[in-house]
């Protein structure tokens, strides 16, 4: 499947320095976008460290959100991007069987499998 628009866009928070990825697969938002109204601009500032992933049904999703446009990705797509790349097509992240504590990078790296037919892989929003 590769990278998805909605992904890159998320990742961008990861690159600007908003959002913290570690090694144990945890996601932080370390930076909070919001509007000057002196200097009439967004801008990027510190904030409080918080987890970045959100309880969103089925998986934990992450979000964020530039130039006044919203993004969502899966975390766990996020972590194996940041520590492998994108994701071969053909291939999908298979983590069924680990508790959400076990889902590192480590691991995560490791467990790729063909996606089976009911599966769904199109969780990723945009606009």
């Amino acid at each position: 499947m590769g990278i998805t628009q909605a992904e890159e866009f998320v990742y961008q928070a990861v690159v600007s320095g908003d959002l913290e990825i570690l090694s144990d697969g945890t996601i932080w938002r370390v930076r909070k976008r919001g509007w000057d109204r002196w200097k009439k601009e967004a801008v990027s500032r510190l904030c409080r460290r918080v987890r970045a992933e959100h309880d969103q049904g089925e998986y934990f999703q992450v979000r964020a959100m530039m130039n006044g446009k919203r993004g969502y990705a899966l975390a766990h797509r996020m972590v194996y991007l940041h520590f492998q790349g994108p994701i071969p097509n053909g291939l999908t992240i298979n983590h069924e069987n680990l508790s959400d504590a076990e889902i590192s990078a480590a691991i995560v790296a490791r467990r790729l499998s063909r996606p089976t037919s009911g599966s769904s892989s199109s969780k990723m929003r945009f606009w």
